[in-house]
């Protein structure tokens, strides 16, 4: 099962255990990397980790960032599924 993650109330997203954690308030909401297809970040007040965000890449996992008035304004692409020049630059001549 693939599911979009919309985060709207979060304060902190982490990795842990191979899993996307979400803290807001006083609650925690988890889900495992591999249930995800994107997760869309439509909260400015956000507070994401470096290692979540190779995490999210690496298991080629979109992530798309919303502006204050709700608008996408920047998506977060997994090279390795996206650019297939950079796997042809990559092999030895």
């Amino acid at each position: 099962m693939w599911r979009t993650v919309i985060v709207t109330k979060g304060e902190k997203l982490i990795l842990r255990d191979n899993w996307l954690i979400v803290y807001s308030d006083q609650t925690e909401q988890r889900v495992p990397l591999g249930d995800i297809y994107s997760v869309i970040i439509d909260n400015r007040a956000s507070l994401i980790s470096i290692s979540l965000l190779t995490a999210l890449a690496e298991a080629n996992i979109h992530v798309m960032f919303c502006d204050s008035k709700h608008i996408p304004t920047a998506l977060m692409l997994p090279m390795n599924t996206v650019f297939s020049i950079f796997q042809n630059s990559q092999e030895p001549r």
